[in-house]
């Protein structure tokens, strides 16, 4: 994403979310699989191509939604979620507030940027608010400020 150095970075893995989405979909295609053997006479092929759908999608929601990472760089804070599929870059500079907030379940449902109950509020220039979960709220916090920013630089 940049070029500029890392001051902060964190990856949060979310093991429940990903996990239990992927365990859901290989139950579902069990149940698909094998519930049209009794009802209906469809051909053999037919299971193991709705088996072969509902594992893979599984696999695909296992390795794409199940980590956030925050990196501080010098000159941004860039949000990565999954393997890179949802990215979001925000120049320090367009950062006009920063606040350490609990953040309640309702709340990390409306933010695609927040799984955890801490997390940092971010005001952009522009009015943007984004909400970044992390069990490090007041290290991401220190790293978007701008004079905390200088004095871990200048070391």
């Amino acid at each position: 994403m940049s070029s500029s150095r890392v001051v902060y970075q964190k990856t949060q893995w979310f093991h429940l979310l990903s996990q239990g989405l992927a365990i859901i979909i290989v139950i579902e295609s069990l149940f698909f699989a094998f519930k049209g053997k009794a009802d209906y006479e469809q051909p053999d092929w037919f299971h193991f191509l709705v088996f072969l759908v509902m594992v893979v999608s599984g696999g695909m929601v296992h390795v794409t939604a199940g980590r956030l990472v925050v990196r501080v760089t010098e000159k941004d804070l860039e949000l990565v979620m999954g393997r890179g599929w949802k990215k979001k870059t925000v120049p320090l500079e367009a950062i006009k507030s920063v606040k350490v907030v609990e953040v309640p379940y309702t709340r990390q449902k409306k933010s695609p940027w927040c799984f955890a109950k801490t997390g940092v509020e971010v005001i952009c220039n522009d009015g943007e608010e984004l909400l970044v979960g992390t069990s490090e709220p007041e290290m991401v916090a220190v790293a978007l400020q701008p004079e905390a920013l200088s004095s871990v630089l200048e070391k």
